[in-house]
């Protein structure tokens, strides 16, 4: 059976292990280039291993061990780091393996759903090529190095979606499916917020099948991390939601119709035409499919609804960014849906019968790199090489930032504005001049009262002792407070991935001026030689 197993399976066995070489190999030269330390290619990553550190060793979740503070966009993933952390001991290497393990069972899952919508014996070269493209173009083996909820939010998507279409396609389901269909929507908006828009949606779908209990059952299962999360954040005087949640979301921060058409969808047809593109033809394969009587609830055009509808919510509601994790999990639905017509010879929206399987594959493949929507495809493969540079962006300001923290700044108290790395390694309470950390700054930031001087007062009314930030972050607030007193800098080369290629130390109280130099210049031999320093005379 195991060799049976394997032959039905060859196409997945072929993608995991390219997927591993093309890991090993990000992981051997982010390595090489960051002195044989585990670096992430972001500092976010970091927040997470902040709190759960937090959460595990001293009962606190916070960034710092002080205080509560609502800074997880993904409540059940730094829970998951949390209580690897109390069993295993504190350690770096946690996101990287829970990942790795992760985008494998990304690539099975994805395997199964495409075999669900055909319900017909697979296709292995065209299975084969659809599943390099999770793996390159999403781009899954490069998501792990972010350290971040992603690769598992996608997996965990892709196993909500499979359910969910095999329950709304049949006329009976066993309580093993509804049982999986529950787990699997708490677990994708435990993960990220961005999943109740499909959450929604199915629910939707259920009811109007005529399902309405199953449809309730599955909205509360999915609404429950949010209120647990709510009712915990606002016992402790904070918002309902994180606040990189609270201050980012589009939807959250001025909603109205006109915000959402003139700016946000003029704004992401500039910047990612791809995914508007995406949302037209799967909108179009809907349309086509939908109107025939009977096919509505056939699976392969509720994936072209699902697909249709969470390119288009995250297009108006969510955020595009560094290495493509935020929308991840809508390429991969409307990579499924795309999918599709290559493997149904009964389908009437292709050359399918005037093109034979690799011809049409050639062609597509070439459309996506030549059409000029498409172009943003390449800029994902791309992707993938700067993943080690980035990592080495991280090791040399974050992580450097950090260390130093750590060796002269233990038990003191820190204003900075990127808190991941820095809270992680050194043990220090912090002011977030950001928000995220901070909830006196978020909401000056949400009243539009945060200026130079409410930044100043914060700081000092906290007993700052030193600030390490970038000055272009402050910038949109009226900049650095003149009062402070510019000490020294670090300045790396070919940055990609950090705020700014110059962080500034700054004395924010006077008497700290002479101290924090003479710290400084003591470390200087301790900074990776690619850091250029800069000490104010």
């Amino acid at each position: 059976m195991l060799i049976d197993w394997i032959k039905n399976r060859i196409e997945v066995h072929v993608v995991v292990g390219l997927y591993i070489l093309l890991f090993l190999l990000l992981l051997i030269i982010s390595l090489f280039l960051n002195e044989w330390h585990l670096v992430y290619a972001v500092d976010d990553a970091y927040i997470h291993l902040a709190i759960a550190k937090h959460f595990a060793l001293n009962g606190v979740w916070g960034v710092t061990p002080f205080e509560f503070s609502s800074s997880s966009s993904s409540p059940l993933w730094t829970l998951l780091l949390a209580g690897l952390i109390k069993l295993f001991g504190n350690s770096v290497i946690f996101p990287l393996l829970l990942n790795f393990i992760g985008g494998a069972v990304a690539i099975f899952f994805a395997s199964d759903i495409i075999r669900e919508i055909r319900q017909r014996v697979p296709v292995q070269m065209i299975d084969s090529i659809y599943l390099f493209q999770i793996v390159l173009f999403l781009p899954l083996f490069s998501l792990v190095f972010t350290g971040m909820e992603h690769v598992w939010h996608v997996a965990a998507m892709l196993f909500f979606l499979r359910y969910t279409i095999v329950i709304l396609d049949a006329n009976y389901f066993s309580r093993k499916e509804l049982l999986l269909l529950v787990v699997s929507a708490i677990v994708i908006c435990g993960l990220r917020y961005e999943s109740y828009a499909i959450l929604l949606l199915a629910v939707l779908l259920f009811i109007v099948r005529g399902r309405f209990l199953l449809g309730v059952t599955v909205l509360l299962a999915g609404f429950a991390p949010m209120i647990i999360y709510a009712a915990v954040s606002i016992s402790h005087g904070w918002f309902w939601a994180p606040n990189s949640v609270i201050l980012k979301s589009a939807f959250i921060s001025g909603f109205s119709l006109t915000n959402l058409i003139e700016v946000r969808l003029f704004e992401q047809m500039m910047h990612n035409p791809h995914m508007v593109i995406l949302g037209v033809l799967t909108t179009g394969f809907w349309l086509n499919e939908a109107r025939v009587p009977g096919r509505f609830w056939d699976r392969h055009v509720l994936i072209y609804f699902f697909a249709s509808f969470t390119l288009f919510a995250h297009i108006l509601f969510g955020e595009t960014f560094s290495f493509y994790r935020y929308e991840a999990y809508t390429f991969l639905l409307a990579g499924i849906a795309l999918y599709f017509p290559l493997v149904h010879r009964e389908n009437p929206h292709l050359l399918w019968k005037w093109l034979s399987p690799r011809i049409f594959v050639g062609l597509l493949l070439m459309t996506l790199f030549l059409f000029p929507g498409f172009s943003k495809l390449g800029m994902r493969v791309i992707s993938n090489a700067q993943v080690p540079r980035a990592t080495a962006n991280i090791y040399q300001q974050q992580v450097q930032m950090g260390d130093f923290l750590s060796t002269y700044y233990t038990g003191e108290t820190i204003a900075a504005n990127d808190i991941g790395a820095i809270n992680y390694l050194a043990d220090i309470d912090c002011i977030d001049l950001v928000g995220l950390a901070n909830l006196d700054v978020a909401k000056a930031i949400q009243s539009g009262g945060y200026s130079e001087q409410s930044i100043d007062q914060l700081c000092r009314e906290a007993g700052v002792s030193l600030a390490v930030i970038y000055d272009s972050m402050l910038e949109p607030y009226g900049g650095v407070p003149k009062s402070w007193r510019f000490a020294g800098s670090w300045t790396i080369e070919k940055n990609i991935v950090c705020g700014d290629r110059t962080v500034k130390f700054y004395a924010v109280n006077p008497d700290e001026f002479e101290p924090l130099r003479t710290a400084l210049k003591t470390y200087r031999d301790s900074l990776p030689k690619s850091v250029s320093m800069s000490i104010q005379s």
